[in-house]
């Protein structure tokens, strides 16, 4: 029960501060409201996103040390975008601990790595700071995910897909809302790989990092009314969304969401899928 309740909080206080802290979206004169939603095909048609900076706007964070280092950069900040990798399991049943934190300042991206001693202790305090905003995406995931890992009470969070949906976006997972707002694509070709590999590869690092910056600039550009959901390319209109279209929009966005603590479902791609992408 008492789980149950602190997960309730959770929701809440993530509910809370996506109201709050949005623009006012306008309702046209005739009470038309959009529903915004995009198809994987037209998703996979997209150019790919480029991490601006590269490898040498992200830090490997592998030691206590260089924890500090990071933390103090990151309490200057007031908005962070935020993420976490978990090594994926393909036994059924079975559940890693997440492995990876990912929080971006946004001109640079800070990976910690959960699974090395004293990581999760040095970042928690951040975690748990509400003046600080954390900005991801189904963060309560992720909650649940850290909490694996060790005792933490997460504050301060904002949910992306609560403030997509204040603009009217129906598509639940980051690579979708990205490619709605900002007309790229967001690779997943890295999303299955071992995130508790003795060294992350490149490729691994600037996929970890585009997550959490994505989030963060997603958030700003928004925030700021940049996005008028009334001029989307991508609104949808009732005839044109039939029962079978819904169900397949439903489908689709379950296997985008993260899987729960890397354990992977007939819904989540195979390896092989995921590196022909």
């Amino acid at each position: 029960m008492r789980d149950n309740a602190q997960d309730m909080s959770f929701r809440v206080e993530a509910l809370a501060l996506s109201k709050k802290m949005r623009n006012f979206v306008p309702v046209k004169m005739n009470g038309e409201v959009p529903r915004i939603l995009i198809s994987k095909e037209t998703v996979s048609s997209m150019a790919a996103v480029v991490y601006p900076g590269g490898i040498e706007a992200v830090t490997v964070i592998d030691s206590v040390a260089k924890a500090r280092i990071a933390l103090r950069a990151l309490r200057k900040c007031t908005h962070i975008g935020f993420d976490t990798e978990t090594r994926p399991s393909f036994r059924r049943g079975h559940m890693n601990k997440v492995a990876l934190l990912q929080l971006s300042s946004g001109p640079h991206c800070y990976l910690f790595r959960l699974n090395m001693p004293g990581i999760f202790d040095a970042a928690k305090p951040l975690l748990e700071d509400p003046e600080i905003i954390k900005i991801g995406l189904s963060v309560h995931d992720d909650y649940n995910a850290l909490r694996r890992r060790g005792e933490i009470n997460p504050a301060g969070f904002l949910d992306l897909q609560d403030y997509a949906r204040t603009f009217h976006i129906e598509d639940i997972s980051l690579q979708k809302i990205y490619a709605i707002v900002f007309g790229e694509r967001i690779s997943k070709a890295q999303r299955l790989t071992n995130w508790e590999a003795a060294r992350l590869t490149e490729a691994q690092q600037i996929y970890a990092a585009i997550d959490a910056w994505a989030c963060l600039k997603l958030y700003r550009y928004m925030r700021e009314g940049h996005f008028d959901p009334y001029t989307s390319p991508y609104i949808v209109h009732e005839e044109e969304v039939s029962e079978d279209a819904a169900e397949h929009t439903d489908t689709e966005a379950a296997a985008d969401v993260k899987s729960d603590a890397g354990v992977l479902s007939n819904d989540v791609p195979s390896m092989a899928d995921t590196a022909a992408e």
